[in-house]
């Protein structure tokens, strides 16, 4: 790298510190250069995270914690500002990615991560340093993920480096799996319903990481975890029926069709008891929807405009919810039988 090149991106990342913040609206041009930057080659991209832009873009991003509420979630920019930002996500997504992070895996296993969909990852990979570990896995990991997930939300074409992002940072690491059930079941209790169909597919992608962790991520997504502050699927179909049936019901279409798409998940869920007497109270629920010809309204809809009405994805949506019941069912009645033999 020339001194002149090292002076020139040093400079422009300085207005991060002074100008860019003041200017959000016409930042887009700015972002842009620093992800093109990256995408030159291996070593514009080790040069941006050695002169410590990786924690200067975060910064900017997601600005200080409260030291007044330090849990709470504070947003830096508006909804409408965020939208100027999909290459300031891009660039940040190209290091985390391109970064060596097995040193931060919570298990081993020879498997390999799968491959980003659309991010470019080099063959050689980037040396981990403090700055990455204690924003992108440290303590303001919620944040960051909370931010990608309203990035899904507003920002078009975000969803695409998202995705391999967090793809990225759940593999193999389970610590960072748990916080990102934590923030996607948070949106999914409060979003947009009309917002799902940027979500579920974050949630079945990291319930799909074929890693050791696997099974305990499924758990976690269906059951929840009271250490962890995770609500559960199961518990979020049932707390949602009366305020937000249409919120319910896409979980059950969630829950009945990545079941049906990944083996492990439906073999969980079939094993385990627990789960057959929650699965029983949506299917009624769900069949007493359909049989008495009711809806329910969406947050987006008026008063005197359905957003339910029975349709085939209804039909298919509850003839695989009985088809799971069903299994549930008989395993059950066979596992009561092999007791009783022995």
């Amino acid at each position: 790298m020339t001194n002149e090149i090292d002076a020139l991106i040093s400079q422009l990342l300085t207005l991060l510190d002074s100008e860019a913040g003041h200017h959000i609206k016409q930042s887009s041009q700015y972002f842009s250069f620093f992800h093109q930057y990256s995408l030159l080659s291996f070593e514009a991209l080790s040069h941006l995270l050695d002169i410590g832009a990786f924690r200067k873009f975060q910064n900017f991003l997601l600005g200080s914690r409260s030291l007044t509420n330090p849990e709470k979630l504070i947003r830096r920019w508006t909804s409408a500002q965020t939208l100027e930002l999909l290459s300031l996500h891009q660039v940040m997504s190209t290091i985390v990615i391109n970064v060596q992070n097995e040193s931060l895996h919570t298990v081993s296993t020879d498997i390999e991560c799968p491959p980003p969909r659309k991010m470019v990852q080099y063959p050689n990979r980037l040396k981990i340093n403090k700055d990455l570990c204690e924003l992108f896995y440290g303590i303001d990991s919620d944040r960051y993920l909370h931010e990608l997930l309203f990035a899904t939300i507003e920002i078009p074409h975000a969803n695409e480096c998202v995705y391999d992002v967090i793809m990225y940072g759940c593999w193999c690491n389970l610590a960072f799996s748990l916080t990102f059930f934590q923030q996607i079941q948070m949106f999914l209790a409060k979003a947009q319903v009309s917002d799902f169909v940027n979500l579920f597919p974050l949630l079945k992608g990291v319930l799909c990481l074929d890693d050791p962790h696997q099974t305990k991520r499924i758990e976690c997504c269906v059951g929840g975890s009271t250490d962890d502050d995770i609500e559960g699927l199961f518990n979020l179909i049932h707390n949602s029926r009366n305020e937000n049936g249409r919120r319910s019901y896409e979980c059950v279409k969630f829950l009945t069709s990545t079941a049906k798409q990944i083996p492990k998940f439906r073999e969980y869920i079939s094993h385990e008891a627990q789960y057959k007497d929650k699965l029983d109270g949506a299917v009624k629920w769900l069949e007493k929807k359909l049989s008495e010809g009711s809806f329910w309204q969406s947050n987006k809809t008026s008063s005197t405009t359905p957003s339910f009405r029975r349709t085939t994805s209804e039909q298919n949506t509850l003839h695989e919810a009985t088809k799971l019941l069903d299994e549930m069912e008989s395993l059950d009645a066979s596992n009561t039988a092999i007791v009783e033999i022995t």
